[in-house]
């Protein structure tokens, strides 16, 4: 029996070049939808995206899905997918004039396609834009300023589109005009998208809310994940695939959360922090991506799974535990063994100052869990014994200092602001992690560089609490 419905259906949808989308047909927003509100990081991210599938040839970039709403014959609304349409449409006119200036006629001819309502053998240029019908009408406020910068002029008033096309420029100027139209014949055969066309006596409003209300999303957690997985699609990798999946699902095990993943993506992000440095947290997967690619070598898959190896360990997710979960209690009385025995090799079992206290102090600014990630592992990981003393020592100092820095901070401040400390902080943890000797840590140094408030200073720091309400 067949699983598949010969029958037509209402929805019909199908997967399409995106630029032979935009060949088929007219397109508008309609009056509920909202502005064009892709900021600059949005364009950007789709920008690298399409750089970065350009130079690896890809077959193919998947863009999503885009649902249409049938208005009339050849006449289409955008329910969803105007912010992909509108940005793709205005890097296609910023090629556009590139072609023009270079006198490439079948580039621009194929670029004004999609911007105009022509058939595939017009002979019309840019300078014949004013009269020419645009294919897509973006909402009231956006329409004039998109009809000028498809037509080759330039507009001055701020807003979204102006912060879009400001950045499809910047982008193409720093790029000569061979790569500019290799990467214009990318994306106009590999670029794809997914089709939902709605006819217009269905509401379409409840097809929306469907296509956006069912499942959850990928968070940065799954994207990792997956990342890590398409190193090994080949059938002789199947293994290891399978050693990397068992790897990843004992983090989360490990940590005995309630809301363990939530917990596993803040150990991720902590533990590649202390390795490649700051990663901004709404920037965290493609960072990752980056650095990656940057270090890997000539053996991606290899340096992959050694990677997932190492963020497995249980020692290291030991180590976030405690400091994300410290205990109720102290841990004389407790069977947290690492604190346990931190406090014995630093000896100050005894101390009203001790590792215990520090973590409990420290919970509530993950800004400084990549510090004491890293140098807990330092000791940790110390395998001479003699030496291993010694380590603690030198972190117990550091985490009394890192402490005192921060309770102060938070004391004088009108706002404890994690911002202003993650980036530095992130990047002395991967010099914590990677020191070959830790006195060569200018641990002092970075604290003392991002004292905004004179706190390290005692008299100073007198004077602020005076002043502080």
């Amino acid at each position: 029996m067949s699983l598949i419905n010969t029958e037509e259906t209402v929805v019909d949808a199908k997967a399409s070049v995106f630029s032979f989308l935009f060949y088929e047909g007219k397109f508008e927003v309609p009056w509920h939808q909202r502005y064009y509100d892709w900021t600059k990081e949005h364009v950007t991210e789709l920008l690298d995206d399409l750089d970065e599938a350009f130079r690896e040839n890809r077959k193919c970039y998947f863009l999503g899905a885009i649902m249409l709403v049938k208005k009339s014959q050849d006449a289409w609304e955008i329910n969803d997918g105007q912010q992909r349409m509108v940005t793709f449409s205005l890097i296609c006119a910023r090629l556009a004039r590139t072609f023009n200036r270079e006198g490439d006629t079948r580039r621009e001819a194929l670029a004004l396609r999609i911007f105009y309502f022509l058939n595939e053998n017009h002979t019309h240029n840019l300078s014949e834009a004013d009269e020419l019908i645009p294919r897509l009408s973006p909402p009231r406020n956006d329409k004039t300023n998109y009809n000028l910068l498809i037509r080759g002029k330039d507009i001055a008033t701020n807003g979204n589109l102006k912060t879009a096309w400001d950045e499809i420029d910047k982008h193409f100027s720093s790029i000569d005009v061979d790569k500019a139209k290799k990467f214009f014949d990318f994306i106009i055969n590999r670029l794809e998208v997914a089709c939902l066309f709605v006819p217009k006596e269905l509401d379409p409003s409840s097809v929306f809310e469907t296509l956006n209300a069912r499942g959850k999303p990928l968070g940065d957690l799954d994207l990792i994940r997956n990342y890590f997985y398409s190193f090994f699609s080949e059938k002789s990798e199947e293994p290891r695939r399978n050693t990397v999946h068992d790897s990843l699902e004992r983090v989360r095990a490990q940590l005995r959360e309630e809301r363990s993943k939530a917990k596993a993506l803040e150990y991720m992000r902590c533990y590649l922090q202390c390795k490649y440095g700051f990663l901004p947290k709404d920037r965290l997967y493609r960072e990752m991506k980056s650095k990656i690619k940057a270090d890997c070598g000539n053996t991606p898959s290899d340096y992959i799974f050694d990677l997932v190896e190492d963020i497995s360990r249980g020692d290291k997710v030991e180590i976030f535990h405690a400091i994300s979960s410290t205990p109720v209690n102290h841990p004389i009385a407790s069977d947290d063994s690492l604190i346990r025995y931190f406090l014995r090799d630093s000896r100050q079992m005894a101390s009203r100052r001790n590792l215990f206290v520090f973590l409990r102090e420290l919970k509530a600014y993950k800004v400084t869990q990549p510090i004491v990630f890293a140098l807990l592992s330092r000791y940790v990981l110390e395998m001479d014994a003699r030496k291993k003393k010694g380590v603690a020592r030198f972190v117990h100092n550091r985490l009394k200092l890192l402490t005192s820095f921060v309770m102060r901070t938070a004391f004088v401040a009108p706002k404890f602001e994690p911002s202003h400390f993650e980036g530095a902080f992130s990047d002395l943890a991967q010099k914590i992690m990677f020191a070959n000797s830790l006195d060569s840590i200018p641990f002092h140094h970075i604290l003392h560089a991002v004292d905004g408030y004179s706190i390290f200073n005692d008299s100073g720091f007198i004077e602020k609490m005076e002043q502080t309400t």
